[in-house]
């Protein structure tokens, strides 16, 4: 519900409020948090006379700018937190913002070649500026999931002028006791947790890479002792989430592009958008994600496939070393092993048996496939699976046909010696002319009809730009070709990876039926990797697959059931030679596919614990739980492992022990684990209600 009476404008529901008031023509944020019936100024703010200070017209003399809770602060006027909004014309970098109106809107509009989530209860208010005659309009829509998104639409009048800063949402909260949540790590390293105290002054999680990168997530969460207050953004590019805490304790929260790498050239009567920000306010963290999950699946994410098969990579038992024969022998097994799905993996093009030649011409190398992708798809589809294949849509090699042909198709400085990653550069997504390239050399493939997956993956960062706005055109760029592709071809099952989850975000994640959440596979890693990232994202959308040990990442020897259990609660695959199985663990991995396949469509919660994860039906009937214990420890021998997602009032079967408890006392009293001799431990519990 939205309810504006006279200068006060509160969205809100069973979950959530957000207020703000216009007052002296200027809007103030006066609460975001846990819902409220009405809003009555109950918070009367002590304001004092102090030196080294602004004064300003229409406010009491003791207040400075530097006190209001700006709903989208400009810098300039005695208000010397982090801006939202930064401008320029003719080389003046001034504005000042001033409330014109707020109106309710019958349907949420959609964002122009950015992902944006669908339906919500949306608001516009509009603020302008009286003297450069630009407005800013500011979007927020409710859900009942507990989340505001919001954006911004800055529309220019009859001037030129350059956006040098500009924010998805800016949020001022009150004085409280803060702690920061965030995620951090490298390649194959992605999704480390880390929470602190969030200390005064600025602090800025952010990425310059061209992509939302695995060093720093863009989702960071404020926790404090009343709430939890998170944000993420639906987009996949160079970001900023930026905390100002100033000397009151009081906080400005920011999400919206980064400023290190963006500028933008508005001409006269053009409209710039900003990217969605996505706001959750929850009770504690482990509602925080459910709400997250539920959001994602409901509003935002991709609803074209509801199937989630079991595959078989190629890429751990072939690398580039492809050829009928060995795929043969793989999908032969995989078909028996129940596997439905075969993905070919990077190696079908190239000339020889490493990423160094190729990259960007995707002509099939017939010395190794000599029926070519048809070929390969036909024998995939005889043994009654589907059929993926691996593309690096926007890259090209130094060594390629496609470079030679067309050497502007890279981005760069004149003058200066491009930079290579991996062999390869980017190609500029900017250009129609590459859009179009990309779109033909992929369409020529996917009318075929031959291919039931895309595995869609992108290995290096972006250098060599020399623009303030090639970074944003090459992700707007991006998006044009995933709307189109994923439109025209919307039987085909997508998926996401950059160098695994390099580039693993909400606006991927709206074209993208799943992603790929790390090249590594070793399932010590991935517990930690897993619970980072299903912090925000349904175990549904996040690959994960058994691999052989040795671990091809970390050379680390883990159990069998160890690397199944930690992969069997999202999405399921396998990266290993099948050929190499002993009789033994085909048994096992054929089992192991068949209890996956009962429990994969459940309507279920993914609820994190101390030690693993809770899969629990909604209606609490059932449950599986994975739990892990990295290394033998005999001190933990007494320990007791309560159950979260249980329903106190049923009674529950234990699947393993035969044996039955009560909820409540699982609950309360829990179970104790076994203590079993053997590092990289995993314990899975499958529970089942009785009656």
């Amino acid at each position: 519900m939205i309810d504006i009476t006279n200068d006060i404008i509160h969205m809100h529901n069973d979950h959530i409020s957000l207020v703000f008031t216009i007052e002296n023509k200027r809007l103030l944020m006066r609460y975001l948090g846990k819902p409220i019936r009405h809003y009555h100024q109950s918070l009367n703010l002590q304001h004092y006379k102090r030196e080294f200070n602004t004064q300003h017209e229409g406010f009491d003399p003791k207040v400075s700018f530097d006190d209001l809770p700006f709903v989208y602060p400009v810098a300039g006027h005695g208000d010397y937190r982090i801006p939202a909004l930064q401008v320029s014309v003719n080389g003046t970098a001034f504005c000042d913002l001033y409330f014109k109106s707020a109106k309710l809107l019958n349907h949420k509009p959609a964002l122009p070649h950015l992902p944006s989530a669908r339906d919500g209860e949306c608001l516009a208010l509009v603020l302008e500026d009286p003297y450069l005659h630009f407005e800013i309009h500011l979007y927020y829509t409710l859900y009942p999931e507990g989340i505001i998104t919001a954006s911004a639409m800055l529309v220019n009048s009859d001037q030129d002028l350059t956006i040098d800063h500009i924010q998805s949402v800016s949020l001022d909260l009150s004085a409280d006791s803060y702690k920061l949540m965030s995620l951090y790590g490298l390649h194959a390293k992605e999704a480390n947790l880390q929470e602190v105290p969030l200390s005064h002054g600025i602090t800025r999680l952010s990425s310059t890479r061209g992509c939302s990168s695995p060093h720093t997530s863009d989702f960071a969460a404020l926790i404090s002792p009343h709430q939890v207050i998170a944000i993420t953004l639906a987009y996949s590019g160079n970001f900023a989430i930026t905390f100002d805490h100033d000397s009151f304790g009081k906080v400005r929260m920011q999400a919206g592009l980064n400023s290190d790498t963006f500028s933008w050239h508005l001409a006269p009567h053009e409209r710039f958008y900003t990217p969605e920000a996505i706001i959750n306010i929850a009770s504690d963290i482990d509602t925080m994600t459910q709400q997250f999950h539920t959001f994602f699946q409901e509003h935002l994410f991709s609803t074209r496939h509801h199937e989630r098969y079991v595959l078989l990579n190629s890429w751990e038992a072939m690398y580039y070393d492809v050829s009928m024969t060995r795929i043969l022998k793989q999908v032969e097994k995989a078909q028996d092993l129940g596997i439905e799905l075969f993905v070919l993996d990077d190696g079908w093009f190239r000339k020889g048996l490493s990423s160094h030649d190729s990259m960007g011409d995707y002509q099939v190398n017939t010395n190794k496939l000599p029926d070519g992708i048809t070929g390969v798809a036909k024998l995939v589809h005889a043994h009654h699976m589907k059929f993926g294949l691996w593309f690096e849509p926007e890259a090209i090699g130094k060594i390629s046909q496609l470079i030679t042909d067309h050497p502007e198709y890279v981005p760069h400085v004149p003058g200066y010696t491009l930079t290579q990653g991996r062999h390869e550069y980017l190609l500029d997504l900017s250009r129609q002319d590459v859009r179009d390239h990309i779109m033909t050399m992929l369409s020529g493939y996917l009318d075929t009809h031959q291919i039931d997956y895309i595995k869609w993956d992108m290995n290096r960062p972006m250098s060599d730009v020399g623009s303030g706005e090639k970074a944003h055109r090459y992700i707007l760029g991006l998006y044009e070709i995933l709307e189109a592709i994923t439109s025209r071809y919307p039987e085909v099952i997508f998926e996401g990876c950059a160098s695994g989850g390099a580039r693993l975000d909400p606006g991927m994640l709206y074209y993208m039926d799943q992603n790929w959440s790390s090249d590594n596979t070793d399932a010590h890693d991935r517990y930690t990797i897993e619970q980072g990232l299903s912090l925000l994202y349904p175990p549904k959308t996040l690959g994960a697959h058994v691999s052989t040990v040795p671990n091809h990442q970390t050379a680390r020897l883990t159990p069998w059931e160890s690397r199944f259990h930690m992969a069997c609660l999202f999405n399921l695959g396998y990266e290993l030679d099948l050929t190499q199985l002993s009789d033994q663990e085909s048994a096992q991995m054929k089992k192991d596919i068949a209890f996956y396949k009962s429990i994969r469509y459940w309507d279920a919660r993914l609820i994190q614990c101390d030690q693993g994860f809770e899969w629990v039906k909604k209606d609490q009937s059932e449950a599986v739980i994975v739990l892990y214990v990295p290394l033998y420890n005999p001190l933990l021998s007494q320990k007791r492992y309560r159950i979260k997602g249980l329903n106190p009032q049923l009674d529950y079967y234990d699947v393993q022990t035969q044996k039955y408890y009560g909820g409540d006392e699982l609950c309360q009293i829990g179970l104790s684990l076994p203590l079993v001799r053997e590092d990289f431990h995993t314990i899975l519990i499958h529970l089942k209600a009785i009656g």
